[in-house]
């Protein structure tokens, strides 16, 4: 009898102490969400919305980017360090691509559609077409340079990430970041058709 109490009791206690263990990690682990949304949401944004420009699409891929974060919320050690912000930020990068290659097949559908549609007023129809016309260009150009100038274009142009956050992204230095970002745009300028600055 006295030996039920026992192990009672001891059931009793440890039941008790999972309990404290499981607040004390729950606090803990809002803590590091809240270290995370604190440290990288604007980042996050910034990213995303120069993949979409698009405000609300740009909220959703950082939203579906914090779920995909916070199902390995108890692998995060340390979240200021350069490999986390590496790692987030290719998860807000690949999400923000996927969104922008969805957007890409119902945007040419969209464009075909509004342009049977305008028929209101020409100058809307040829500022349109001008944009059309500006964001073909812009990608033939982009399919000219090598992978790693499109890359270093996209970050710093399109994504709009300072040079720190692009060597981040990259795993190089900042030195050659400038080095890579001027030699791309030297090479896009020629493609253009401009003279270069060499």
């Amino acid at each position: 009898m006295i030996l039920i109490n026992q192990q009672g009791l001891f059931c009793h206690i440890l039941k008790i102490e999972i309990v404290i263990v499981s607040e004390r990690e729950e606090v803990q682990m809002k803590e590091k969400i809240e270290k995370l949304y604190t440290l990288y949401e604007q980042k996050m944004y910034r990213l995303a919305y120069g993949i979409v420009h698009n405000e609300a699409q740009a909220e959703d891929i950082v939203q579906e980017s914090f779920i995909k974060i916070f199902s390995h919320i108890d692998k995060i050690e340390k979240a200021e360090s350069v490999e986390m912000k590496r790692w987030i930020l290719n998860i807000v990068k690949n999400e923000a691509i996927d969104y922008y290659r969805r957007n890409k097949r119902h945007l040419k559908l969209d464009n075909a559609m509004k342009l049977e549609q305008l028929e209101v007023k020409k100058d809307n129809v040829d500022d349109r077409l001008q944009e059309i016309i500006r964001e073909e260009y812009i990608q033939l150009i982009f399919d000219e340079l090598s992978v790693k100038d499109k890359k270093i274009l996209r970050y710093r142009l399109i994504y709009e990430l300072s040079t720190a956050e692009t060597a981040d992204m990259l795993g190089i230095s900042q030195e050659a970041v400038r080095q890579r970002y001027a030699r791309a745009k030297r090479r896009a300028k020629e493609l253009i058709g401009g003279k270069s600055d060499e």
